[in-house]
């Protein structure tokens, strides 16, 4: 498991995931307008211009460098989050995965972007002291017919995809997404990168 201390590293809003709570979390790199503090967009979702977590050296060793490095570069996060009793893995750590995916989908359908790498999304929960990340997988990347490398995202094609991703968390969940998994063991780092 990651382990980052609150605080400990510069540019990770870490103020957002709170002890108790279960999060999954979108983050790929597009050229972006986008200079958004990590706020509610839509009930239950936070976008963020800013990483609202980190990874740490057993992440490293686990995803490579450069996976590592990729993660630093991206430049919009999307989260959605909800308080749990009980940090251990269950159906509440799928459903939240699901939902932020639907709130990507969002995005995907509010606007044509290209990404140069393929997006994350990455689950977990906050004890007292640290954001433990459980589970990194990498996403397909956006791909639209006619999409524009070059174009850049607004604040407001952020939101209006917010909006999409909202209305898209009525449609029925196909968990077929191509995607490539890395899952932690029970034990952990405790070491921040």
């Amino acid at each position: 498991m990651m382990a980052l201390k609150r605080g400990q590293r510069s540019g990770v809003m870490t103020n957002v995931i709170v002890h108790g709570d279960k999060f999954a979390l979108v983050a790929f790199e597009t050229r972006s307008a986008v200079d958004l503090p990590p706020t509610e967009l839509t009930p239950g979702l936070w976008a963020s211009s800013e990483s609202m977590i980190g990874l740490d050296g057993f992440w490293r060793e686990v995803l490579g460098t450069i996976q590592v490095e990729n993660f630093r570069s991206c430049t919009l996060f999307l989260l959605v989050k909800e308080h749990a009793d009980d940090p251990a893995v269950d159906a509440l750590d799928q459903a939240l995965r699901d939902q932020v995916y639907r709130f990507y989908t969002g995005m995907l359908l509010a606007d044509r972007y290209g990404t140069d790498q393929e997006p994350f999304l990455i689950s977990g929960h906050c004890d007292p002291d640290r954001i433990n990340v459980r589970q990194v997988e990498r996403l397909e990347p956006a791909r639209h017919a006619s999409a524009d490398r070059w174009h850049r995202l607004s604040t407001n094609e952020v939101r209006r995809g917010a909006e999409i991703g909202r209305a898209v968390q009525n449609f029925p969940m196909d968990r077929s997404v191509p995607s490539r998994s890395c899952s932690a063991p029970l034990h952990g780092s405790e070491d921040a990168a």
